[in-house]
């Protein structure tokens, strides 16, 4: 869920409810995205424009774009059910 009031992710817990969740990985420098820019347990969000790399799968938990993203090249993926 996105808290759009304040831009974050939001996390819930039984104690205090719906609560912000913090970005675990900022990236501001731009440039190519890698698989290794983000884990797949990051809540990120990217601020810079960037392009991701060719036969590369970005696979963070939670992503906030904030910027324009390229991709090298466009093929069609397919995931075993």
């Amino acid at each position: 869920m996105w808290n759009q009031r304040e831009g974050t992710f939001l996390t819930y817990n039984a104690a205090t409810g719906f609560n912000n969740a913090a970005f675990t990985n900022t990236n501001s420098t731009g440039g190519v995205l890698t698989a290794a820019t983000f884990a797949t347990t990051d809540i990120a969000r990217l601020t810079a424009s960037s392009t991701i790399a060719a036969n590369i799968t970005v696979t963070p938990y939670a992503l906030s774009l904030a910027a324009n993203i390229t991709l090298a090249s466009l093929t069609e993926q397919h995931r075993a059910p």
